[in-house]
């Protein structure tokens, strides 16, 4: 009778390991899974905040880009008035030499004119 109790408990704590062993697995396997899953979660999270980033950069860029333009623009405007009084400020000027110069002409021909009259 010993012997069939000490075959039976060598069993049961035989089954008894089994099951820690088999515990031990699962929950190393749950480990592992969980673990997995974080990878996973973090990584999916790492990858959509570089793709944010990135859609952010690229908003900028294009806004200091856009700025820029605003710049170079309201500057060609600037230039554009400045070079049209420049424009007008010469016509001014040859006009004015012209008018001068024909005084000057019609001068100069009543000068020879009273020179020769006299």
């Amino acid at each position: 009778m010993q012997g069939l109790y000490r075959i039976a408990n060598d069993r049961i704590n035989g089954l008894r390991n089994d099951l820690t062993t088999t515990r031990n697995q699962c929950l190393r396997r749950a480990q592992l899974l969980t673990l997995a899953y974080n990878n996973e979660v973090n990584e999916r999270r790492r990858w959509w905040q570089i793709a944010q980033d990135r859609q952010t950069n690229g908003q900028r860029i294009a806004l200091r880009k856009q700025n820029r333009i605003n710049v170079l623009i309201g500057e060609k405007a600037i230039l554009q008035r400045i070079n049209q009084r420049r424009k007008a400020e010469a016509e001014l000027a040859e006009f004015n030499r012209a008018f001068v110069f024909n005084r000057y002409q019609k001068w100069k021909g009543r000068e020879l004119n009273s020179r020769q009259i006299t």
